[in-house]
């Protein structure tokens, strides 16, 4: 018996100093550095023409969001890269230059395997003799399915040059044309899962502003941010009450293809366009919008969101 109390005060006594022990947060440095020097690469192989760091780094099935998404990007990056790297060791002089591509300030948050990354790109270019600089304000989405960092998906606001050179498309771009249309998921469990919040959050909308800030609670991030219709990086996480999430049914000014959720190893985004209503107030534009989502410990949560104009359709 008194052993048994022993055990016990003991045991209490070890879960008191557990508790009043800190926190440690998780190291994540080594990741960072590593996720850093993958955006080195693909910013030396756009000046260099170097098709390896398309290859490696970017999924096969990744992402690209801007006035749309496309969903062959990689392959036309690949393309012109292998086209422009022959010609350059020719000594031939391209069409298309870059003349400096860089990151600036970029922020990583990690969720397990999952990496947002926020940032600046800065790609200063020239098609034959006419230079621009193009600036770009990109939230992209990173996973690590096996051992290395992967580029999954990456939503980006473009402000370019005044005026912005004519020219026209690539020509081993042209041979690849843009896929509009997502492929199928292959993890039908994740992707499921991903919908079921997307369909809460509508209908908790619907139902009452305490609803839907309830529904947030539960789903998002503590350290969620955004980017809004400036390009300006926000925590507010209200901008969801903005943008109207469409549930997987289809509802009025909901286009089938106006909407895709693309699910990856523990991540998905689900990005979608949003036209003003019929009455809608002066000024309001029509935006694309994304959704990234992270997987941690069984857990789906809303990470990030990226909000442009949609400016093409």
């Amino acid at each position: 018996m008194r052993l048994a109390r022993l055990t016990i005060t003991l045991t209490i006594l070890s879960l008191a100093n557990a508790l009043a022990q800190p926190i440690r947060a998780v190291d994540r440095s080594a990741d960072q550095t590593k996720i850093l020097a993958e955006i080195e690469a693909i910013s030396r192989g756009y000046v260099g023409r170097d098709p390896k760091p398309f290859e490696d780094i970017y999924l096969e099935n990744y992402v690209s969001i801007r006035e749309r998404p496309s969903y062959n990007t990689r392959d036309q990056l690949i393309a012109m890269m292998k086209v422009d790297s022959v010609l350059m060791r020719a000594g031939r002089k391209l069409d298309f230059e870059t003349i400096l591509y860089e990151t600036e300030d970029p922020k990583i948050r990690f969720y397990g395997r999952t990496a947002i990354v926020v940032s600046t790109k800065k790609n200063f270019w020239q098609y034959k003799s006419q230079k621009c600089l193009t600036r770009t304000f990109v939230t992209e989405l990173w996973v690590k399915p096996e051992n290395r960092w992967k580029l999954a998906a990456g939503h980006a606001t473009t402000f370019q040059c005044e005026p912005k050179p004519f020219h026209p498309m690539h020509s081993a771009v042209a041979t690849v044309p843009t896929r509009y249309k997502p492929s199928a998921n292959t993890d039908a469990a994740s992707e499921f899962q991903v919908r079921e919040i997307v369909n809460s959050l509508s209908q908790a909308k619907s139902n009452s502003a305490k609803a839907f800030e309830n529904a947030l609670e539960r789903f998002i991030a503590k350290d969620f941010s955004a980017v809004n219709l400036n390009g300006e990086i926000v925590r507010d996480r209200t901008i969801l009450s903005g943008i109207s999430l469409p549930p997987s049914t289809r509802q009025p000014g909901i286009r089938a293809a106006d909407e895709a959720l693309v699910v990856f190893p523990e991540a998905a985004v689900h990005t979608f366009k949003v036209r003003p209503a019929a009455g809608s107030p002066a000024g309001e534009v029509p935006k694309q919008c994304s959704v990234f989502f992270a997987k941690t410990e069984e857990q789906w949560s809303i990470v990030a969101v990226h909000v442009s104009r949609l400016v093409a359709d």
